[in-house]
């Protein structure tokens, strides 16, 4: 298990970014979105990390649920590439477990050079050493069955054909069940695949029963995905029904023909064991070779069933009517995209960060627009009421940091790369300006029904120079949401900073003239000081805004 876990580790540091753009720009269409599914798992061995982009672009709506659909397919027919590593590699004359040791010294060797992907490919060949490692000491651990062993006796009695078709399908079903919670306790279909295999291999349990546990392993490698989104949001719940619905569609499908086409897996079985080792090959290696292609089989002909059937659509529609979306009323605040933590996949969790980052901005910027509406309202008790809103905007954005924060930092204590080190303390800052700007409009509003309780009137004229200057810096609001909202390859911090400094002109030109102004005693006291107040406070959320804007260029 320690060794899948390295392996997938190692091999989401090499895909880094990358693997986060080729699956938002492959999954345009149903077929694309199958085949990158099917690459990108097999690329990285868990089929669990594939799964959280796929609900991190839902999300962030860069993809349909019926694209991430197909991209679930895909990612379980990806995942069975394992089952035909262990098999390969692991058993028979082509075992590599005399040179697990020299794989080992090789890996270790990566960490001596500069750059973290030399270092991710290291650890990959390192984990991928380990996993056969493992592999190698349980057989070895395992007790030797001969053709007397009681146990083997008894496993066989429950298969034979004499029995009955009914009592055959039972036992499968009972199998299903044991390979299922078995998947569901150590969370990796991989491993329990290859401990499966190994079972097989040294004649622990015949060909009928291990075929019963791979289809049970094929849901419970669900499992993980939905234990986390009992508390996540409405579009990570039914990315993981998806997931479950779709697996324990094939295997209920399966289940009772399973009889009937396990001598014809059997037999490719031994086909292939033929043609890749020859004649003189064991029953127990050809039984692996069974094993590796009915895994593969049933994850390709479920996918199939789907496509001629045409049962994504449906798929989809009965995922809507289960789970409808919820009310995003200001009080009822939750995150929409890290509200729950699928998997331990620290470098592929940087989409869902900013994607939450967009949503932030975008409480910014209603509670901003709120802003104008105090200076115009001439009811006080309308004005309070507008207040309020902005209040609970603000609650909202502070609890939206804090959740942020202890998100990143639970990612940053996983094994992560340099780059996704830099890239969560360039998201923290990025939270951190967002709450202050929050904080700052929340002042704004303040000032502005404060003044009007103490009889502090603004002339026509300062009434209009305020709305121009904020006319201005809602302008810097909405370059900044269109900086976090977009793709990180096109940042437009040119823009930014050109709104900027127009801000901070803008707001020396009307101090300026302020100042002046109260020279010639144009303006109560009162009045100016509320007056010069409220620029100054804006000034500062253009401040905030743009170094929001420079955090994530810095991601870059």
């Amino acid at each position: 298990m320690y060794g899948m876990k390295v392996l997938s580790n190692g091999m989401q540091q090499v895909a880094g970014r990358r693997l986060r753009s080729i699956l938002g720009a492959l999954a345009s269409n149903r077929y694309r979105a199958l085949l990158t599914g099917v690459i990108v798992t097999g690329f990285i061995q868990t089929s669990s990390a594939v799964t959280v982009l796929v609900v991190s672009f839902v999300n962030a709506g860069m993809l349909h649920l019926l694209e991430a659909i197909y991209l679930i397919m895909g990612a379980n027919i990806g995942t069975t590439v394992t089952a035909w590593l262990v098999v390969f590699f692991g058993m028979g004359e082509f075992s590599i477990g005399a040179i697990v040791l020299p794989l080992v010294a090789l890996g270790f060797s990566f960490f001596f050079f500069k750059g973290n992907k030399y270092k991710a490919v290291g650890e990959s060949v390192i984990g991928f050493a380990l996993l056969f490692l493992g592999l190698g000491l349980l057989r070895d651990a395992l007790p030797v069955l001969d053709e007397s062993s009681e146990f083997k006796e008894y496993l066989g009695s429950l298969v034979v054909s004499g029995g009955g078709y009914v009592e055959q399908v039972l036992l499968a079903g009972l199998f299903v069940v044991i390979g299922f919670l078995f998947t569901a306790v150590i969370q990796s279909s991989s491993v329990a695949t290859a401990f499966t295999i190994v079972l097989t291999y040294e004649g622990w349990i015949p060909l009928p029963l291990a075929l019963a546990l791979v289809l049970g392993e094929n849901i419970g490698t669900t499992v993980t995905a939905n234990i986390a989104a009992l508390v996540a949001n409405v579009h990570a719940k039914r990315a993981a029904r998806a997931h479950l619905l779709f697996n324990a569609f094939g295997v209920l499908l399966a289940l009772p023909f399973l009889p009937w086409y396990t001598p014809a897996v059997r037999a490719m079985g031994q086909t292939i064991a033929h043609a890749l080792h020859g004649t003189d090959v064991t029953e127990a290696l050809f039984f692996t070779y069974a094993l590796s292609f009915f895994h593969s089989a049933f994850n390709i002909a479920n996918t199939l069933v789907f496509l001629v059937l045409n049962l994504s659509p449906r798929l989809e529609r009965l995922l809507l009517l289960w789970m409808p979306s919820r009310a995003s009323e200001d009080e009822e605040f939750h995150l929409e995209f890290i509200e729950g933590r699928l998997t331990n996949t620290s470098e592929l969790s940087i989409v869902e960060v900013r994607r939450e980052l967009a949503l932030f901005a975008r409480q910014i910027e209603k509670a901003y627009k709120l802003l104008p509406r105090i200076l115009l309202e001439p009811d006080e008790t309308v004005q309070e009421e507008y207040l309020e809103k902005i209040e609970r905007i603000e609650h909202i954005t502070d609890k939206m940091e804090l959740d942020i924060a202890n998100y990143l930092a639970k990612a940053s204590r996983q094994e992560i790369s340099i780059e996704a080190s830099q890239q969560i303390r360039n998201m923290l800052s990025a939270g951190n300006h967002l709450e202050r700007t929050a904080d700052l409009i929340l002042k704004v509003g303040i000032y502005m029904v404060r003044r009007k309780q103490e009889k502090a009137f603004f002339t026509p004229e300062l009434r209009r120079y305020l709305l121009e200057f904020m006319e201005v810096v809602g302008g810097s609001i909405q370059q900044m949401i269109a900086n976090v909202a977009g793709d990180a390859h096109r940042l437009d911090l040119i823009a930014t900073r050109n709104i900027e400094r127009s801000i901070n002109r803008q707001f020396s030109e009307l101090r300026k003239d302020y100042l002046k102004a109260m020279e010639q005693n144009k303006y109560k006291v009162s009045s100016g000081l509320y007056y010069h107040d409220l620029l100054s406070e804006l000034e500062r959320i253009g401040d905030h805004v743009e170094r929001v804007s420079e955090a994530l260029f810095d991601n870059r």
